[in-house]
């Protein structure tokens, strides 16, 4: 349709989840707890709401594969 070209607008379901995983690949350090909450400030400006508590520091880690 032609109102969509050039549009960025993302729609979502109402009442719907979403999953969002940050990794940290190739050496580069994990994300802290307080990059995690500019995320969601981020996504609290769009509408999105968290639904779940934020990972211990102790379960915030690499893994090696």
């Amino acid at each position: 349709m032609t109102e969509w070209i050039n549009n960025n607008d993302i729609l979502l379901h109402a009442n719907k989840k979403i999953r969002v995983f940050l990794k940290s690949f190739h050496g580069a350090p994990v994300f802290t707890i307080e990059e995690l909450m500019i995320w969601e400030h981020c996504f609290d400006n769009i509408g999105l709401k968290r639904c779940t508590k934020y990972p211990s520091k102790k379960n915030l880690h690499t893994k090696l594969i």
